[in-house]
């Protein structure tokens, strides 16, 4: 029964692709999106933070609120990205100095982390083809997954390290406002 139906949906799959095609075409040329100029900071006109690299500048911005923005990947699903910083806002917002300074430590930060990540991906590729050997040896599975677990821990340091280093560059009145921000979002939202 389902085979007939398959080869049914099969028969008329070009016929609806050949419908399509014309109308994906005109939709697709008549839309042409414009996205604001952005500085060598990551910032827009207005000051707020754009990134380009993903194509997500002026698309479905959030205006208000603790900050952040929506975004679409591409595929249909949105999402909602938000800094740590975002609600530094007025006179506790971050400078410029700050915001270079940042960047640099996200740089150093992914730089350091490349390696670990492949090798992390390398090792778990590895533990899933011993896994999937029919004469597994667990000492070395075990021995996989503690490497595993070791790059993890490493990565999950240098996540942390970075942050205290971003946090060192805040002055006192803005970790204020962060705690603030903190708090009341526990309050109102149950999440930190």
């Amino acid at each position: 029964m389902n085979v007939i139906r398959n080869k049914a949906i099969l028969a008329v799959l070009p016929l609806l692709v050949s419908l399509a095609l014309p109308v994906m075409a005109q939709t697709a040329t008549t839309t042409v999106a414009t996205k604001a100029p952005v500085n060598s900071l990551g910032l827009n006109e207005k000051g707020k933070t754009c990134s380009r690299k993903l194509g997500m500048c002026g698309k479905g911005r959030f205006e208000g609120g603790t900050g952040g923005f929506k975004a679409d990947r591409g595929n249909g699903h949105r999402f909602f990205h938000r800094s740590m910083f975002s609600s530094l806002r007025g006179e506790n917002a971050l400078t410029d100095s700050q915001l270079e300074k940042m960047a640099l430590i996200k740089n150093g930060e992914r730089a350091q982390a490349q390696p670990k990540v492949s090798d992390l991906i390398s090792t778990e590729r590895q533990l899933k083809d011993q896994l999937s050997k029919p004469d597994a040896d667990k000492s070395q599975i075990l021995s996989l997954q503690a490497q595993i677990n070791g790059d993890r821990d490493a990565l999950s340091n240098l996540k942390l390290n970075t942050k205290l280093q971003e946090m060192d560059l805040l002055t006192g009145q803005q970790k204020q406002e962060l705690r603030h921000d903190s708090l009341k979002r526990t309050v109102e939202f149950g999440r930190g």
